[in-house]
């Protein structure tokens, strides 16, 4: 279909835009000089903190005492979970990630705290071999406080 012009027409922009808004995903015009079939898909790492009127912090993530828990005995998982989800948010051309198998206590880990960096996740394959699938999406970012941040300085049930 074209329009008037010879160029799309202004029903199939407004799809295109529609579409690129809710997948997060830049012109190439924006992505640079280089347009490349898949990119735009970077999200933020570091986040944007704010504060009210009294001086607190709005938008901290907030994790139950249960799941604290249960990080802090798989610490060494959740740091090399921390580091690969940052730099799987920075890649600009990755828009999913495997990781390794696992067990199931550790890929509960996983994707509860997908939940609070807003990554989709989803379980494969049989034990022994089932791995978590990690998926992007328009508002994927990572929380603040990282839970490995939360853990160090978390004092006991009922007290953040």
């Amino acid at each position: 279909m074209a329009g008037a012009a010879g160029g799309p027409d202004d029903g199939r922009v407004q799809r295109n835009r529609a579409l690129a808004s809710a997948l997060g995903v830049a012109p190439s015009a924006i992505r640079g000089a280089q347009p490349s079939y898949n990119s735009g898909w970077a999200r933020p790492t570091r986040p944007i903190i704010e504060r009210d009127e009294f001086g607190n912090e709005l938008g901290r993530t907030e994790y139950d005492d249960a799941f604290v828990v249960l990080a802090r005995e798989r610490m060494n998982e959740l740091l090399r979970l921390e580091r690969r989800w940052k730099a799987f948010l920075e890649d600009d051309r990755a828009a999913s990630l495997p990781l390794n198998p696992m067990g199931r206590e550790s890929r509960r880990l996983v994707h509860e705290y997908a939940q609070h960096w807003k990554i989709k996740t989803e379980s494969f394959d049989p034990e022994p071999k089932r791995y978590v699938h990690c998926v992007k999406l328009a508002d994927t970012c990572a929380p603040h406080p990282l839970l490995s941040e939360a853990v160090r300085t978390w004092r006991g049930p009922g007290t953040g």
